[in-house]
């Protein structure tokens, strides 16, 4: 049965905002290039498989939030920092893409590492 607007209104109104208030360290900055890590997880994660091993440069950092894999597993909150990524076009399809295109995604800490 599908759910009517008014379902998901309340379900939205009635979760727990996953921004939280802390004094994490964070390890990247706007400007840092960072790499999206290869390692595979066996369970579910918000990684697309395509962007494993592209490099990016994050281009906002938005604080620190409840990291939504482990929330999704019942593994509890786990915050961490949460970016915007921008990716060029031929870093993510070669010289197969549309031209003078970019993606920006928003990614968890724990899949991105310094580029070198």
């Amino acid at each position: 049965m599908p759910i009517n607007a008014k379902d998901v209104i309340d379900m939205i109104m009635g979760s727990q905002h996953p921004h939280h208030e802390t004094t994490l360290p964070v390890r990247f900055k706007e400007g840092d290039r960072v790499k999206v890590t290869r390692t595979v997880k066996t369970d579910h994660t918000r990684v697309p498989s395509y962007l494993r091993g592209c490099e990016g440069v994050i281009v906002k950092y938005y604080g620190i939030y409840i990291f939504a894999d482990s929330r999704a597993h019942g593994k509890g909150e786990c915050p961490q920092a949460l970016y915007s990524v921008r990716f060029e076009n031929n870093e993510l399809w070669g010289d197969g893409g549309e031209p003078n295109n970019v993606l920006f995604i928003d990614m968890y800490e724990s899949y991105l590492e310094a580029a070198k």
